[in-house]
């Protein structure tokens, strides 16, 4: 799964649909950008010959990408309840191309161990697609220092709108008093697994209203969208250095 900072989702589901879909190109480009590495990069594929297993370069992926824009729920939410607004892609991948154009199995374990590459590599492009529509990074943020937001997206409004997150984290927090240390990768994706809650059953249009409420609370709206907007890239014109 690729997915982008807090404030970006809070960005595209507070804004009208011409703001929505430049958020969007921005993401799927991005999401486009990583595929290709990951096919410049990492890809192989086996090929046995002679009782040989040897791999080579794929020279394309079969896939597909399911584009989500929410969360699941929180474990104490109910099915009605009104999910986060959570922009990110699932991507799916069924084969790789060979050299002589035929598909074959794609060597999973090189895509799993390089999955934080094409994370960072993910980000690296977000950032720059959206420093080109004119909204201003504050880089290294998060855990690691790894991340980015969109700089004046109210920090309270990503705050209630990550109710996952926080799921996740104080199921590390337990993780680590009982273990003493912290989870692994592949134990921190179980623990995620395990705090999922339900998708949520409220209607498209319930949602919509919900997160523009919200968003109107905290100073960001479909009816604001160009003032906010503006106001975003104003104030990055204005910082110092």
């Amino acid at each position: 799964m690729l997915a982008p900072p807090k404030s970006v989702s809070a960005l595209w589901a507070t804004a009208g649909p011409y703001r929505r879909a430049q958020l969007e190109a921005a993401h799927q480009q991005a999401v486009a950008s990583a595929l290709e590495r990951t096919v410049r990069e990492v890809a192989l594929v086996r090929r046995k010959s002679g009782g040989v297993v040897r791999f080579e370069r794929a020279t394309s992926l079969l896939g597909a990408e399911f584009v989500h824009t929410t969360s699941r729920l929180a474990q104490d939410q109910e099915a009605g309840a009104i999910p986060d607004p959570q922009l990110h892609s699932h991507l799916v991948l069924f084969a790789a191309e060979r050299m002589d154009r035929k598909l074959a199995a794609i060597e999973s374990r090189r895509l799993y161990r390089s999955a934080r590459e094409s994370g960072a590599w993910y980000r690296a492009e977000l950032a720059a697609n959206l420093g080109e529509l004119g909204l201003p990074i504050e880089r290294r943020t998060g855990r690691g220092e790894r991340y980015f937001e969109v700089e004046g997206v109210p920090e309270d409004l990503a705050s209630r709108w990550s109710s996952r997150s926080e799921d996740v984290d104080r199921a590390a927090r337990l993780f680590r008093q009982r273990y003493g240390r912290e989870p692994r990768a592949g134990e921190l994706g179980s623990l995620t697994v395990a705090t999922r809650g339900s998708k949520s059953a409220a209607a498209r249009l319930d949602v919509e209203e919900a997160w523009r409420a919200v968003g109107v609370e905290h100073g960001l709206g479909a009816s604001y969208t160009q003032m906010s907007w503006m106001a975003l890239r104003t104030k990055a014109a204005y910082l110092p250095g």
